[in-house]
């Protein structure tokens, strides 16, 4: 399997099933080593998107006692542009929603 697939893989198996059950710490560190890679093609830009759309629509709509408290801690030294550092600031909608890739807009402006 190649590094790349095996951290979407990885990304995938975390959303899916330790961020339903108030896990998934390692999310934001997986999702920068993501970041720092090229994706091998559509195919995995697709994947990652949609892997994208799930963790940000859990973290806006998931209750208080469903959320890993360390998942919301502030992160000043990321760029805000790596949302996946600033889950409190989404969650609290103060983060500016310009910084989001379009894919995402939609959910964050419309999840309650």
């Amino acid at each position: 399997m190649h590094e790349r697939t095996g951290y979407l893989s990885f990304y995938h198996e975390l959303i899916w099933y330790d961020l339903e059950t108030g896990g998934g710490h390692p999310l934001p560190a997986v999702r920068e080593k993501i970041s720092r890679e090229t994706l091998l093609g559509g195919d995995d830009l697709g994947d990652l998107q949609e892997h994208d759309e799930c963790f940000l629509g859990h973290v806006l709509s998931a209750l208080d006692e469903d959320i890993w408290p360390g998942l919301l801690e502030p992160h000043p030294e990321q760029p805000m542009e790596k949302w996946w550092w600033h889950l409190g600031a989404i969650r609290r909608r103060t983060y500016p929603v310009e910084l989001l890739p379009e894919y995402l807009r939609e959910i964050y402006e419309k999840t309650e």
